[in-house]
């Protein structure tokens, strides 16, 4: 994106690049222009990746099975049973019965609503991961860009040093150039040569990132738009921002869960009755007979898991409260953060980069009019370097506390216009 080629003679007074201020703006907007504000490729790649990816397949898995098990609880909770009986003594014997267990207090439903919740806390459990791997896709999409256009400068900066290096070995030997200048040189170019290797690993390194999240590589890894909107946040709107956070609608789906199985304990602390008929023959004798059997619950009354229940209930409730406050907390936080860096940034691209632009030129004119010295000249072309590098970290800040943003506020399907796909 910084790419800023000048071919200079750093030791001579003389330039040899016809590079102009407007040419290095020119080059800097048309490197712009890759980030494009239309966010198409970028929808189509994270909708991708919400299609391929095996942990969001496993989550989908997770919410079929628990559907299956939905259907699974809304069935009868016992079966009759079938009872044949045939004794051959001094006397024939001969019985058939049927028997059935009352499902008298209604587990059959209680199970019901606890598979129901179970199956809400599955879906908000996806609905959570879509959102946590959309975020980590985009921040590792910042995280090569930026890393990318790190490398690009580190290595127009080495091209120049090298060019400085060469021409002052060159005069220092016809006495030109003292020693200070030389080693300045030297040491300028060292340092830039362990910077292009930390750099050149950290693009890799982002670049194997994205490769691993989506299980293939591709040539040209779609960007985020230089121009992000303002945010219009308001202190009074943050609590239905929160509740509608995918990471609040699990806990609050394992409150109902937790609700649902105390009732569950409760109903189960009732016995069932069991009812049968039979009907048979001894010898020339016709044998009618009713039965009925219940548990008696004396040695266990299935007090303690009722307890257990409930204590899991007062949990969730309390992890609940905790976790709205953690994301009160971070919407808030997300926010102050994105609107500071972003009005950072866009003051760099409505100031900094004009006069940084003027700076090159300036510098260049000053130096072929003799005013600066050669090492004068450096240092600042140099400090011009650092600072384009401080702009693409101040960018991928921007990017970043962007994307914080749309997580805390739920905010990233909306934005890339995959609402639709998601609910589906």
């Amino acid at each position: 994106m910084f790419k800023i080629i000048f071919i200079v003679s750093l030791m001579t007074g003389v330039i040899l690049s016809t590079v102009s201020a407007a040419d290095i703006s020119q080059r800097f907007n048309q490197n712009q222009r890759v980030f494009t504000q239309n966010t198409s490729r970028l929808s189509a790649l994270v909708d991708e990746l919400l299609t391929t990816n095996p942990a969001l397949q496993a989550k989908q898995a997770r919410v079929e099975a628990s559907s299956a098990q939905y259907q699974a609880d809304s069935q009868a909770l016992y079966n009759p049973e079938l009872d044949i009986d045939y004794e051959n003594t001094d006397t024939d014997t001969s019985s058939i019965g049927i028997s059935q267990a009352i499902d008298w207090s209604d587990k059959r439903g209680g199970r019901k609503k606890l598979a129901q919740f179970r199956q809400q806390q599955s879906t908000a459990e996806l609905q959570l991961a879509r959102q946590s791997l959309s975020a980590q896709l985009l921040q590792n999409l910042s995280s090569y860009h930026s890393a990318k256009d790190k490398n690009d400068l580190i290595q127009v900066r080495i091209e120049l040093l090298s060019e400085f290096v060469s021409i002052a070995r060159k005069r220092f030997q016809s006495g030109d150039v003292n020693q200070a200048e030389l080693s300045l040189a030297r040491l300028a170019f060292a340092d830039a040569s362990m910077q292009r290797s930390r750099v050149a690993s950290e693009l890799m390194s982002a670049r194997q990132s994205l490769i691993t999240l989506m299980g293939k590589s591709i040539n040209q890894w779609p960007g985020l738009p230089f121009t992000l909107p303002a945010i219009n946040f308001q202190e009074e709107h943050i609590q239905t921002i929160i509740n509608r956070h995918p990471e609040l609608l699990v806990q609050s789906a394992r409150i109902e869960s937790a609700m649902a199985k105390v009732q569950l304990r409760r109903l189960e602390q009732n016995a069932d009755p069991v009812i049968g008929v039979r009907a048979g023959r001894d010898d020339s004798n016709d044998l009618v007979g009713f039965n009925f059997s219940i548990p008696l619950n004396i040695r266990n009354s299935y007090k303690a898991e009722v307890n257990v229940a409930n204590a899991e209930l007062i949990e969730s409730e309390f992890q609940s409260r905790n976790l709205s406050r953690q994301l009160k907390s971070q919407l808030i936080t997300t926010a102050s953060r994105y609107q500071l860096v972003r009005k950072t940034w866009m003051d760099w691209q409505k100031i900094g980069q004009s006069s940084m632009d003027k700076q090159f030129s300036l510098i260049r004119k000053q130096w072929q009019a003799s005013e600066i010295s050669s090492t004068e000249y450096f240092l600042q072309l140099n400090q011009s370097l650092e600072t384009r590098l401080s702009a693409i970290e101040l960018r991928q800040e921007f990017w970043s506390a962007w994307i914080d943003w749309l997580e805390a506020s739920s905010g990233i399907m909306q934005w890339l216009n995959l609402n639709n796909k998601t609910e589906k």
